[in-house]
């Protein structure tokens, strides 16, 4: 987040606490470390998924 973005609402840290959680819930259970090429990976991939979950929850509250 750079210091133009706005702070973020309550459900978007919840949102991305709970991604994270499952992830590592997910790394460990895989027994896949989280600096592993696999581990980043899957760290990227759950924070573009998490992106547009909350910009696709943004837009459609704001219809």
């Amino acid at each position: 987040m750079s210091t133009d973005d706005p702070i973020m609402s309550r459900e978007e840290a919840e949102i991305r606490i709970v991604a994270i959680k499952q992830l590592r819930s997910f790394l460990k259970s895989h027994k896949i470390k989280e600096r592993s090429e696999t581990g980043l990976l899957l760290s990227e991939f759950e924070k573009l998924l998490t992106d547009d979950f909350v910009n696709w929850t943004g837009k459609k509250e704001s219809v």
